[in-house]
């Protein structure tokens, strides 16, 4: 019995001097390795806008957009927009690509309470990078 009182002293101890859970994204452990599957960011100078990841993208994350005016005469061209909420990180757009257009990294998304945040728009300037 005197032991359980004892261990019972130091977990009621123990609580009350550090919290239970790590702030995430403030103070998380070890950094990913070099090999993880991170925001994947598309390059749009690089992008001919054939929508060959959008179409296999198994997750439905990507969808494509029309670049701005381009001037007089010239066809409008899109671009990929990737939504990470729904990207499962496969990175079969990235190998897909013709001409590798993705720019890769192994960084986390950031917690975030809008859905909306989780959005890589290479033209919008809120693409994860």
């Amino acid at each position: 019995m005197a032991r359980v009182l004892v261990l019972l002293r130091e977990l009621l101890s123990n609580l009350a001097r550090r919290p239970a859970t790590i702030e995430y994204g403030v103070r998380t452990g070890p950094t990913p390795s070099s090999s993880y599957r991170g925001l994947h960011v598309v390059d749009v100078e690089k992008c001919i806008g054939c929508s060959l990841c959008a179409i296999e993208c198994p997750s439905g994350a990507i969808e494509m957009k029309l670049l701005p005016s381009q001037g007089e005469g010239k066809k409008p061209r899109k671009y990929p927009v990737v939504h990470y909420d729904l990207c499962m990180f496969c990175y079969h757009c990235v190998d897909i690509c013709p001409r590798h257009a993705y720019r890769v990294s192994n960084r986390v998304p950031p917690p975030t309470p809008s859905r909306g945040s989780l959005v890589g728009d290479p033209l919008a300037g809120d693409s994860g990078e």
